[in-house]
């Protein structure tokens, strides 16, 4: 299993810098945990849109006229959509999804790849939080 962290920038070599870095992106929630042996991990993204811009997993934001959640996989699989913990959406074979909702609460996603005969469990996001 791996952390991936997602920074606003790319790591300048500095050890304070890159270390506060590091830091303020973990503090932030902004990473996702996965099991980077059946296939990479590189490229995953899970965004949030509504009219003030873009937020990443770790954020809180505001559903306002209503939220757009895009989901980007490395290659096509199992994904899913979770709200509150429980499963509110699903796609299979899919690299791209998406999902439009008014609803406030607490989303994550969840993605499976075949591996060894068996579905693993592939890439699992922090959460983004939605209010009104």
């Amino acid at each position: 299993m791996t952390t991936h962290i997602i920074n606003p920038e790319p790591l300048s070599g500095s050890f304070i810098e890159d270390r506060n870095m590091l830091m303020q992106s973990l503090s932030k929630g902004h990473c996702f945990v996965a099991y980077d042996l059946p296939a990479p991990t590189d490229g995953f993204k899970f965004l949030a849109n509504n009219e003030d811009g873009q937020f990443m997993m770790g954020d809180s934001v505001k559903i306002q006229n209503g939220l757009t959640f895009q989901i980007r996989l490395p290659r096509p699989t199992l994904c899913r959509l979770m709200k509150d913990g429980k499963l509110l959406r699903e796609w299979v074979d899919r690299d791209v999804c998406t999902y439009i909702t008014t609803d406030p609460g607490v989303y994550r996603v969840e993605a499976f790849i075949p591996y060894k005969r068996k579905m693993r469990g592939w890439i699992f996001s922090n959460p983004i939080y939605a209010w009104l």
